[in-house]
């Protein structure tokens, strides 16, 4: 696509990626100057917004992309610490979503907690169990 993964690596703290060369940083500078340009352009407020949402869409299939060449290129010992850590943060997510959304039923008024609220933590830890076993039926046919 755009980027190369030569310019950026994994990141320590949080998800994405981080920047390794001067192209990496050139890449980033260029694309928030592109999103700044559009929001300066003398045009209707809803064009702004499309052309944006386009910009920051070619991004995210662009860093998409990157992150799995710059995963690809890891050796065996790196990946093995990017899995565990990423199995960490897994668990506490869950663990965290699960006490969170306990706390919201056992506080609602009346034991009838808010659908708007409830509802949308429900469908997050459905979505992460899916996705787990998806993966894992992927993961073993491909193996």
């Amino acid at each position: 696509m755009i980027g190369k993964a030569e310019w950026f690596t994994t990141r320590k703290f949080g998800w994405g990626l981080g920047v390794k060369t001067n192209e990496g940083i050139i890449y980033v500078v260029g694309i928030l100057a592109i999103l700044a340009l559009i929001s300066l352009l003398p045009i209707d407020t809803d064009l702004k917004f499309i052309g944006s949402a386009f910009v920051i869409g070619i991004v995210i299939l662009d860093t998409a992309h990157i992150m799995v060449q710059v995963h690809s290129n890891l050796d065996e010992r790196e990946q093995k610490h990017q899995m565990l850590a990423e199995t960490v943060a897994s668990y506490i997510g869950i663990i965290s979503l699960s006490i969170f959304l306990i706390y919201l039923i056992l506080t609602s008024p009346n034991n009838r907690p808010d659908w708007n609220v409830v509802g949308p933590i429900i469908a997050i830890l459905l979505a992460m169990s899916f996705a787990k076993g998806i993966t894992l039926l992927w993961a073993q046919r491909k193996w």
